[in-house]
């Protein structure tokens, strides 16, 4: 029987065969799940410790880990909203940022800072580090596959 075929057999109902259509490839267009944003001074200088540079691998947008970390600091937006209007039933996360922050990031390279990514993002004066995951992340065209990690980044002063 052939595509689009009926098969009819005496006392029987008729039965149409068709051919599913071959699946498509689309994840060209996919972001990729993670990308490393190499981080550099305020002064525009890249960020170096010990001869390395120093860069953070965070999730991207297409990711489970990004798309959660981005409802949660959301949902915190939101409580800000209802605590100016005088909504004394809901609490503020006084450390939402930085759980954000800490949900995006896979890992921080060459940057052995005592207490680890919490501490590095809870540092005011290491701030321009979380600024700069923060710009990456929200430019989805950084999380390409084909994307050239330095130069996919660039911080303006």
């Amino acid at each position: 029987m052939n595509e689009g075929q009926a098969a009819i057999n005496e006392g029987q109902e008729v039965e149409v065969i068709k051919a599913m259509p071959a699946k498509k490839d689309f994840s060209q267009f996919f972001l990729a799940v993670s990308g490393t944003v190499a981080i550099n001074m305020p002064n525009g200088k890249p960020l170096m410790y010990e001869g390395n540079q120093v860069t953070v691998d965070v999730y991207g947008p297409g990711s489970i880990q990004h798309i959660k970390a981005t409802e949660f600091i959301q949902n915190e937006a939101t409580k800000r909203i209802l605590i100016a209007a005088g909504n004394t039933d809901v609490k503020e996360d006084p450390d939402a940022d930085v759980k954000y922050l800490l949900a995006i990031t896979r890992s921080i390279n060459n940057f052995p800072y005592e207490g680890g990514a919490k501490a590095i993002y809870s540092e005011p004066r290491l701030n321009y580090i979380a600024n700069q995951v923060r710009a990456y992340v929200s430019r989805a065209g950084n999380f390409f596959e084909d994307v050239d990690v330095e130069q996919s980044f660039t911080l303006l002063s």
